[in-house]
């Protein structure tokens, strides 16, 4: 908890270019936690309404940065998590 690194707060702009994103709904996604642009997110709370967003969008987080979620495949198996759960 407590203030944002930079480290995590340079995932925000990366995730509106891998999900292709207009201004306007860049800028959306950020009012929707409360700041104006990334340099602005100082929470936990705030970084995580925006990448919650950008995971409802098809992004998600990796130990090495962002990815996106390739769409799913009329017939294919559903992907498993290490966990064992389908993420599909």
């Amino acid at each position: 908890m407590g203030q944002i690194n930079n480290r995590r707060i340079a995932l925000i702009p990366r995730g509106k270019k891998q999900l292709a994103l207009d201004e306007d709904a860049y800028r959306s996604i950020l009012s929707c936690a409360g700041v104006e642009s990334a340099a602005d997110i100082m929470t936990d709370a705030q970084f995580n309404i925006i990448m919650n967003t950008f995971s409802d969008l098809g992004l998600f987080q990796t130990r090495f940065g962002t990815a996106l979620i390739p769409p799913p495949v009329a017939g294919a198996a559903p992907l498993i998590s290490a966990g064992g759960r389908s993420i599909t």
